[in-house]
């Protein structure tokens, strides 16, 4: 909730990774990155699993939520899929993601799976590489305003973008049930 998101200068981490390794190839390069850096979360479990309860290699769903609120970048790697609902749990939290355009998103079968946000003016950070990752994240983390105002950027976008779709598909949704009730 909006009550929750803090401003990202006061936050604890500079970036999260949470992810399982075996989703996708590319992820152990965003974990080898991600490793050397300092001030952030990782955590990176070397299987999926949607039971995560009884598991020490991954966070249970209350410190995946404390961990989003508390940083101000999450990296959001490929998983099967380029898109995936981190994306959006990072904007829930107020945390800026933090997607790449790599060789991997070029290649996977679902073309252009990111155009309809970047078209929207998607506020979040695109590298062409993680490899990037350090140069970049040093310099947004060198001024607090900027990084404060990116953050509400993320905010204003999450309210026209996404609301603007749940409302689409609402219609939609309603139309839909017109049509039946009609038939």
């Amino acid at each position: 909730p909006a009550s929750e998101v803090v401003a990202a200068r006061r936050r604890r981490y500079d970036f999260n990774l949470m992810i399982s390794a075996d989703t996708a190839a590319s992820r152990a390069a965003v974990a080898d990155v991600a490793g050397r850096l300092a001030h952030g979360f990782v955590n990176v479990a070397p299987k999926f699993t949607r039971d995560v309860e009884g598991s020490d290699r991954h966070v249970s769903p209350e410190e995946y939520r404390r961990v989003m609120l508390g940083s101000k970048f999450t990296l959001c790697p490929m998983g099967h899929n380029p898109e995936s609902h981190r994306i959006y749990e990072a904007i829930e939290a107020g945390s800026i993601p933090i997607l790449a355009i790599d060789e991997d998103y070029k290649n996977h079968l679902c073309k252009d799976a990111f155009s309809p946000m970047i078209e929207s003016g998607f506020p979040g950070i695109l590298l062409d590489d993680w490899t990037d990752l350090e140069g970049v994240l040093e310099a947004l983390l060198a001024d607090a305003d900027k990084l404060d105002h990116m953050q509400a950027q993320v905010v204003q976008w999450k309210a026209s973008f996404l609301g603007a779709a749940a409302a689409q598909f609402e219609a939609a949704l309603a139309s839909s049930r017109r049509q039946v009730r009609g038939a």
